[in-house]
């Protein structure tokens, strides 16, 4: 089973208008609200992939109870930690007619360390050898950078794998229990290496400095210019390919699935890559994962060709 972990968790709210204008009026054409965080858009991925996983994390209020009811309702299953305060709303702005999108993201509310061990006793308890854990998303005021590492040692323990997912401190802090897999964005990676990354050179470069080990896979999403995927013996390159694009929110979560999914299930790794770079086009063609079928992923895996770069 996969298991996925936020500890920052949101309702996301998509709000579509026409010809958006900032400081001016804009009137709504139609707006939806879901469970999100990253770590809860991988779990609605996996399910709507058929893949059985369960949600845990943080949540809190009433904004958390109906996020919860959310994925439960898509037959999630759910073992969170109510902490105090509100889960955050995040808003996406979505323009019809450029396709931008602009995000409003709040911070969401503090959580403790008495929390954390709540829901590291939670993990311990539901958490088997076999299985793969996925820590997403960024970390709540209260909680130590360290979190997701000290989560990961603990997983281990459990002869569980690891997926990590998240952007400064907490991914820089989370790659020194060196998770079996990390999937950062070409802009969490220039972070983390402290300078801007551009040509595949300068990207294997980087990746080399950070890699804990070569058993260690290193996913780096690029947007529409594709995804590299680091592998033990190779670094392999796919482009994404030309999809009709309606919403690009979550596309960076599917391919976590994709990883997490590749991870418990041996693929190898151009299967891995291109189910990755597939689950992230058939995202994108739909505002919430609508379009994220076995067949659609199957139509965009035929298209996509890998190429061994190191």
């Amino acid at each position: 089973m996969i298991i996925t972990v936020s500890l920052n968790p949101a309702v996301d709210r998509f709000i579509t208008v026409r010809d958006f204008s900032p400081g001016g009026l804009n009137r709504v054409l139609y707006s939806r609200s879901f469970s999100g965080g990253k770590g809860n858009n991988v779990a609605s991925v996996l399910h709507r992939m058929g893949v059985p996983c369960l949600a845990t994390g943080f949540m809190s209020g009433n904004a958390g109870r109906g996020a919860e009811a959310g994925l439960a309702d898509q037959g999630i299953r759910c073992a969170f930690v109510y902490t105090s305060g509100e889960t955050r709303t995040n808003i996406k702005i979505t323009d019809e007619s450029s396709r931008s999108c602009t995000e409003l993201n709040e911070s969401g509310p503090p959580a403790s360390s008495k929390d954390l061990t709540h829901l590291e006793k939670i993990l311990k308890k539901r958490v088997q050898a076999g299985d793969v854990v996925v820590f997403s998303g960024s970390l709540p005021e209260g909680i130590e950078p360290g979190a997701y590492a000290r989560l990961m040692n603990e997983m281990k323990k459990q002869d569980a794998g690891t997926v990590l997912d998240a952007d400064d401190e907490a991914l820089g802090e989370g790659l020194r229990s060196s998770p079996d897999a990390i999937k950062p964005n070409i802009d969490e990676l220039s972070r983390l290496a402290g300078r801007i990354l551009t040509t595949p050179e300068e990207i294997i470069a980087a990746v080399r400095e950070i890699r804990k080990s070569e058993d260690q896979k290193v996913l780096v999403s690029m947007g529409d210019r594709g995804a590299m995927l680091f592998g033990k013996v190779s670094v392999l390159y796919a482009q994404a390919p030309d999809v009709s694009v309606v919403n690009t929110v979550g596309a960076g979560d599917a391919m976590t699935a994709a990883l997490a999914i590749g991870l418990s299930s041996g693929a190898d790794d151009e299967t891995l890559l291109r189910r990755s770079v597939a689950f992230a086009a058939a995202s994108v063609m739909s505002d919430h994962f609508e379009c994220l079928t076995e067949e659609i992923v199957l139509k965009q895996e035929e298209r996509i060709q890998i190429q061994r770069l190191s």
